[in-house]
């Protein structure tokens, strides 16, 4: 994949210490973490610090200080006014882009309008492009070292995510699956870690589990969040894993990854045909379609057009 720019001159800011961040150092980005937090209970204090507006300039990390290059991304969650307002001060020369990586509202974020003058937004979501005036990215994000490897069969249908206000619904369709004759793999997690456990909740997993269980599966379930349209981390690992994938958002089919013998649209494509669509063969999709939604293309989008 030919791509216009320097890794070197990027630099990504996530909260999160995650597969994300294991993913985009993989692929050649530098990554900071905006916070100096480093154990489990110091970030559930610096959530808790964000929730009730604290003042917390002290954890701010000083490394990312350091920067030399031109571009700095930084995703949406647990990201204050106070850092940004900050992350300009040190950097005045660099073009700071603020990307949501969920729904706005949805997610433990600011606002569009609390997001200082002269930061660049974008988001993934078409709707949330509209209502909010954001740029939205057409390219995906995913790192090819979340692409897993082939594996035999266990399971017809997989299932991982938090709750969301989804675990009921989500719990209901597995049980439905089930009568049809379908093995099932259902992994419901608490929202966040300050959310109390359910009833047949399941303990967080590590990413390189849940692309385990994907590799296993002959499909893959998403349900989106009501008035979700754009593509998200369940799409692009269908399609990336070859298995197929089993979603609730109805807009997959204006995506050009939409393939009907691939994806099964819940609510539109006939339900007594599920079993017979999981048990089809997967149809492989052009390698230049692929490249399209690899971190590398979102990036060129991004320093490109914002």
């Amino acid at each position: 994949m030919d791509i216009s720019f320097n890794k070197s001159d990027i630099l990504f800011i996530t909260a999160d210490n995650n597969y994300v961040n294991r993913g985009l150092i993989a692929s050649g980005y530098q990554v900071e973490l905006p916070y100096r937090y480093k154990t489990i209970f110091g970030r559930i204090m610096l959530e808790i610090a964000v929730k009730l507006r604290l003042p917390h300039k002290i954890l701010f990390n000083r490394n990312i200080l350091q920067f030399e290059g031109k571009y700095i991304i930084v995703f949406d969650g647990i990201i204050t006014k106070q850092f940004l307002l900050w992350l300009k001060k040190i950097h005045p020369d660099k073009k700071i882009i603020f990307e949501y990586t969920n729904l706005v509202g949805k997610a433990r974020h600011l606002l569009p309008n609390n997001i200082p003058s002269g930061i660049k937004i974008c988001t993934y979501d078409a709707n949330d492009s509209k209502k909010y005036n954001l740029y939205l990215i057409r390219c995906g994000g995913y790192c090819p070292s979340f692409i897993g490897k082939k594996r035999d069969k266990e399971y017809d249908i997989v299932f991982v995510g938090r709750d969301k206000g989804r675990a009921e619904y989500i719990f209901d369709l597995e049980n439905q699956f089930k009568d049809m004759g379908l093995k099932t793999k259902f992994l419901v997690m608490p929202s966040t870690r300050l959310n109390k456990k359910k009833k047949g909740f399941s303990k967080v997993i590590e990413y390189e589990e849940v692309i385990d269980l994907v590799t296993k599966s002959k499909s893959i379930l998403n349900i989106t969040l009501p008035n979700q349209v754009g593509a998200t981390m369940r799409d692009y690992e269908s399609i990336y894993n070859e298995v197929k994938l089993i979603t609730t958002n109805t807009n997959i089919v204006n995506f050009d990854f939409y393939n009907k013998n691939n994806i099964f649209i819940l609510g539109i494509d006939d339900l007594n045909k599920l079993k017979e669509f999981v048990a089809s063969s997967y149809e492989h999709l052009p390698k230049e379609l692929l490249n399209k939604y690899l971190i590398d293309s979102q990036v060129n989008e991004i320093i490109q057009n914002i």
